[in-house]
């Protein structure tokens, strides 16, 4: 299955937060995620999600590129491992992809 619900997507980095407090404090993720979530709520537009105009096309092509993107295999474990070797393969293939995508919108 590729995406989820975005909230689905935003609260599975809750537990990143609970594992890693004081990164994820000096990161900002905790009120990061928060504010995103809220949005979410707010049904807020994506272009206000980035805090950047962009056109509905765009908001529509950058949706697509976005759906196969997946965090369910971050785990705490992994960031405090991490060597690379563990990121699946086929989301190096789909986070390339969408980071072209962008760079094309640019």
């Amino acid at each position: 299955m590729w995406g989820g619900a975005p909230d689905q997507d935003l609260h599975q980095i809750n537990p990143l937060i609970e594992a890693f407090p004081k990164d994820a404090e000096q990161a900002g993720v905790q009120s990061a995620n928060g504010a995103m979530l809220n949005r979410l709520e707010r049904q807020a537009s994506l272009s206000e999600i980035l805090n950047a105009k962009i056109s509905k096309q765009q908001e529509q092509i950058l949706g697509t590129a976005a759906l196969p993107l997946n965090i369910d295999w971050l785990t705490p474990e992994y960031l405090t491992n991490d060597d690379g070797s563990a990121y699946p393969p086929e989301q190096k293939v789909v986070r390339e992809a969408f980071f072209k995508t962008v760079e094309k919108l640019q």
